[in-house]
């Protein structure tokens, strides 16, 4: 949602020595509240590892809900996944079995 926000970083590149300048211009002033559980929503943060995929892939053989499996999920690896990505991995699921 946007919010009109003015908090901005910028990176620059200089191709003749080829550095990377960290801090080229740098504002943290937010006109909106910072909310950490977003953090959880990103995607590298809801993906998960080959073991728990073992884990989903044999419970999905017992035909659950959707709520029931975002829910195991949840609460057994703390990942907040989505009902997208609960959508991919069923259908990736498909090629596996």
């Amino acid at each position: 949602m946007p919010t009109g926000c003015t908090a901005t970083f910028t990176l620059s590149y200089t191709q003749k020595n080829t550095s990377l300048k960290i801090m080229d211009k740098f504002t943290s002033s937010h006109n909106h509240e910072l909310n950490p559980d977003m953090y959880d929503q990103y995607p590298k943060h809801r993906k998960l590892t080959e073991g728990e995929k073992n884990v989903i892939s044999d419970y999905i053989q017992c035909n659950p809900t959707n709520a029931g499996l975002l829910n195991t999920v949840h609460s057994r690896f703390g990942k907040a996944w989505t009902l997208s990505d609960l959508k991919n991995f069923r259908q990736r699921g498909k090629k596996l079995f």
